[in-house]
C-alpha cells in the first residue's frame, strides 16, 4: 500500500508548505460556512477530507525534514 505522505515527502519543502497553507485556508473557509449557514452534510464530509489531506502533508513535511537531516548527518 502506497501512502500519500510518501509521495508528498518527495516534493520540495516549499511545495509542501504551500499545500499545507492552502489546505488550512480551505478548512477555515468551510468552517466559516458552517458557522454562518449551519450544519450541512456535504461540508462536513469536505472538511473531513481536507483534514485528511492536510494531515498527510504535515506528516510528509516531517518525513522530508527527517530525511534531509539524516542525509546531512551522513554527509558530515
Amino acid at each position: 500500500m502506497h501512502l500519500k505522505r510518501t509521495t508528498y515527502s518527495e516534493l520540495t519543502i516549499d511545495q509542501i508548505n504551500i499545500n499545507i497553507i492552502v489546505y488550512e485556508r480551505m478548512v477555515e473557509f468551510y468552517q466559516n460556512y458552517l458557522e454562518k449557514h449551519g450544519e450541512y452534510e456535504y461540508v462536513d464530509e469536505r472538511i473531513n477530507y481536507l483534514y485528511s489531506e492536510l494531515s498527510e502533508y504535515l506528516i510528509a513535511r516531517d518525513l522530508h525534514i527527517e530525511e534531509k537531516t539524516h542525509i546531512a548527518v551522513l554527509n558530515s
